[in-house]
């Protein structure tokens, strides 16, 4: 049942995504694709673990009454490493009207989300992720940022409480990002 679920959303998504202009290069006003931009990039998964290349998570939320929607993966590097992702985004009471299946598609591949239906907010969603067991050798924390695709095409400067990049520990996080409208988000360095 979850299989069959997961293929209908799935085909839903590819026939309803955001906009036209996030997916095709338009080389007469010099926009990138949304998969040109320059997104943080995720180690590469085990031969054994690449098999899943997103991790999902669909919930139907009242607007009025707002709610809460949990997503968590972890997968096994070449390195033998561990990644774990983990993102929490809140959607206040009264941020839309009606009721909507929302849908967060996290990437393997680079560390990015793709968030569904397509919509904007009466009041900001507010998103925290946080990605760990990443290789962050050679990244400037001072040149991490946390962006989106706005419905121009063009990349805008997520607002947010403060992203935290410890290279160290291999880990980075974005407080409290405000989603205006259901998007890509995420990390570029």
């Amino acid at each position: 049942m979850k299989r069959k679920f997961f293929i209908v959303v799935l085909l839903a998504l590819t026939c309803f995504g955001c906009s036209e202009n996030l997916v095709n290069t338009d080389s007469e006003n010099g926009m990138q694709s949304k998969s040109n931009f320059n997104w943080m990039q995720m180690p590469k998964k085990s031969g054994m673990s690449s098999v899943e290349t997103e991790y999902t998570v669909s919930r139907r939320i009242v607007g009025n009454q707002g709610g809460v929607l949990n997503l968590s993966g972890s997968y096994i590097t070449e390195d033998n490493n561990t990644v774990t992702i983990s993102s929490e985004l809140i959607i206040p009471s009264r941020a839309y009207n009606g009721a909507e299946v929302i849908t967060q598609i996290t990437s393997t591949d680079a560390a990015v989300s793709d968030f569904y239906p397509s919509m904007s907010f009466n009041s900001p969603l507010i998103l925290n992720i946080k990605y760990s067991g990443l290789d962050l050798s050679g990244v400037d924390p001072a040149a991490v940022g946390f962006y989106y695709i706005a419905e121009s095409g063009e990349l805008e400067a997520a607002q947010n409480d403060g992203i935290i990049v410890d290279t160290i520990n291999g880990t980075i996080e974005v407080k409290a990002a405000r989603l205006p409208h259901f998007s890509r988000y995420g990390f570029i360095k």
